[in-house]
């Protein structure tokens, strides 16, 4: 969750301050995602972190292409690169 924040941050040009100001959280709950403390988000926070992006709640759902191999899941992109199941 935390590196779909992070990407939507970046290409808006915000901090994790600005977006928990914007959002009125508090800036732990961004804090605890980055450092892997929480793994998943209160969905009003949610809601209020997009909105503060002012992107849709569907850009934190996308999820990763996955490729099945046998019983593993593999990133497409690993795959792409030429790496062998």
């Amino acid at each position: 969750m935390w590196q779909r924040i992070k990407r939507i941050m970046d290409e808006k040009g915000m901090t994790m301050y600005a977006v928990s100001k914007k959002a009125g959280i508090n800036q732990n709950v961004l804090i605890d995602l980055k450092a892997g403390r929480s793994k998943r988000i209160y969905y009003d926070n949610m809601v209020k972190i997009a909105e503060a992006l002012d992107v849709s709640l569907d850009e934190f759902r996308k999820q990763k292409a996955t490729t099945y191999i046998g019983k593993r899941v593999r990133d497409e992109k690993y795959c792409r690169k030429g790496h062998q199941a």
